[in-house]
């Protein structure tokens, strides 16, 4: 609990709100919320590739970037290990195309 209370003093102002519950929910180590939190990860992270798929499909090599980048995460929810790691991969991509 102290552990807690010192974390939550130093990050509480710094993390998002989607951040803290990927936090909550991988420090619970429920192997059912983390698939259902990679599962929503998977689909909000296909939603944003699409969206850009719609933007930036004229230009053939990031069309093709962006089709492989699908591939990829479509094949991290078919695969049935290491969620933990998924959830962060999959949180990463997706910040990364919502700054783009």
């Amino acid at each position: 609990e102290v552990a807690v209370n010192k974390f939550n003093e130093k990050y509480n102002d710094s993390l998002t709100e989607e951040e803290k519950k990927i936090l909550k929910v991988l420090r619970e180590n429920n192997e059912e919320k983390t698939k259902t939190l990679v599962s929503d990860l998977v689909k909000e992270t296909i939603q944003l590739v699409n969206q850009h798929l719609d933007d930036y499909g004229d230009n053939v090599t990031v069309k093709s970037k962006l089709l492989e980048t699908k591939d990829v995460i479509y094949k991290m929810s078919e695969n049935n290990d290491s969620f933990n790691e998924k959830v962060l991969r999959l949180y990463e991509l997706k910040k990364n195309l919502k700054n783009d």
